[in-house]
């Protein structure tokens, strides 16, 4: 019942994204993302996964920042209240990394979980692909939620977490494709990475789609083509577009065209000539975030102490407003978040932790490889790292990870990924796959050569 709580949870932030944050526990005000990791790290065994993720990475990196942060933003309580907890949500958030491994220990349940993706993606992109359509006339009539700031938002008609989701829809047909229906599953990934590009018009977009790239690259090579599918496929409906005079408004134009695209992706680096409102203000937008960056980084280099400990939790770390008059707390880069909330030592803390994760699962990988094992749990690694490297990408022109909708999938999908490392650490010497008994957590040596090879 717990871990359908907790899948239930994940789909709620994945799905509904910020107004889902809102819903709280009743009677008792905690919102539901953090109540549901209360209950996990009470009621999983999560000693007995410290110590199995304890073999799998070094546990100081993960345990330290999460303390360090958690503690430091504690001591601003008592002068900014409940806002400096909010601020390092992050930190809170990563403790769904246990939460994640321990919803993982039973066999039954990493097969559920994989079950339970395609399904909670397909209604995901639906909502995202259709609904963003309509918008308005879902705003309209959506039940409302109202928020820390004490305005109300709608429940449905938000969608900020659609590129990622439907990239992740994208990177799971290819990775894995129905069988017998390999080139329908390529074609359906590319419509959703041109449908991605073409409406949602988000710069991130483009190096999120780069890094999947790269992660294929690396990984899965033959995963390459079938992901470039996109482009053709973007370059013919750009072409019929414009030479059958069809009106495509997206989110930044109400005309999408070739040319719109090309000045679009010059917007990264700040460069526009003007003759479109949308990307003048896209391109201004990076010197305004490069001026919050500067900033930011010379006042926490003004002295030794405050380089080494960061400004603090409890208040904006920027002097800037969105639409509806509140203050933006972040600046739109969660990287520079934590090093501005907690100096070198919480942002040292924060890339060895990712640095042993990153490490653990590509080690995982090529032993899965290595050691002849069923191209499934391949699968299923890559599967889990293509959702990683694009919450992490978008975290670098977003605050993504101060964004529990993202944080919360983005550490519990981390924990998965611990436990199927450990499991791959026991594999069989007979290379015919993993065992529930393995998923159990029985010792078996792992084959020498499975161990040679990645050293």
């Amino acid at each position: 019942m717990l871990n359908l709580a907790l899948a239930l949870v994940l789909a709620g932030n994945l799905i509904l994204g910020w107004s889902f944050t809102q819903f709280k526990a009743p009677s008792l005000g905690i919102p539901l993302g953090e109540f549901a990791l209360l209950i996990g790290l009470l009621f999983l065994n999560t000693r007995a996964s410290l110590r199995e993720i304890g073999s799998v990475v070094r546990l100081l990196p993960i345990l330290a920042w999460s303390g360090y942060t958690i503690g430091s933003a504690a001591l601003f309580t008592s002068e900014y209240g409940l806002w400096a907890l909010r601020d390092a949500s992050q930190a809170i958030d990563s403790l769904y990394l246990i939460v994640g491994y321990s919803f993982a220990r039973r066999p039954i349940d990493v097969d559920r979980l994989f079950r339970w993706i395609p399904p909670m993606l397909a209604v995901a992109v639906v909502y995202a692909c259709v609904g963003f359509a309509f918008k308005t006339e879902i705003i309209a009539v959506s039940p409302g939620v109202a928020t820390e700031h004490g305005e109300t938002v709608p429940v449905f008609g938000i969608f900020n977490t659609a590129e990622v989701i439907i990239f992740w829809a994208a990177a799971c047909l290819i990775i894995r494709p129905p069988e017998k229906h390999a080139s329908l599953a390529a074609l359906a990934a590319g419509g959703l990475a041109s449908y991605v590009i073409v409406v949602f018009q988000n710069r991130t977009a483009y190096m999120q789609l780069g890094a999947l790239l790269l992660l294929m690259c690396g990984l899965r090579r033959a995963a390459i083509r079938p992901l470039l599918s996109f482009a053709p496929l973007l370059l013919i409906a750009l072409i019929a577009i414009e030479t059958l005079e069809l009106r495509v408004p997206g989110r930044l134009t109400s005309q999408v065209s070739l040319s719109f695209f090309v000045d679009h992706v010059a917007a990264m680096v700040g460069i526009s000539d003007g003759s479109n409102a949308a990307i003048s203000a896209a391109a201004s937008g990076v010197d305004q975030r490069m001026q919050w960056w500067t900033d930011l980084f010379e006042r926490v280099t003004v002295d030794p102490p405050t380089l080494l400990t960061g400004l603090g939790y409890g208040f904006p770390l920027i002097s800037f407003g969105n639409v509806a008059g509140i203050q933006v707390r972040e600046p739109h880069n969660s990287l520079m978040s934590v090093f501005a909330r907690s100096g070198l030592i919480g942002f040292g803390l924060w890339l060895w932790m990712h640095a042993e994760l990153f490490h653990a699962s590509l080690k995982a990988f090529c032993r899965a490889r290595a050691n002849s094992l069923p191209g499934l749990w391949q699968d299923r690694l890559l599967i889990l790292l293509s959702f990683v490297i694009l919450v992490l990408i978008g975290s670098l022109g977003e605050d993504n990870m101060e964004k529990p909708y993202f944080a919360i999938p983005y550490y519990f999908v981390w924990g998965v990924i611990l436990r199927i490392a450990f499991v791959l650490r026991s594999a069989p010497e007979t290379g015919r796959g993993v065992t529930p008994r393995l998923l159990a957590g029985r010792d078996v040596v792992v084959q020498a050569r499975c161990q040679d090879a990645l050293r």
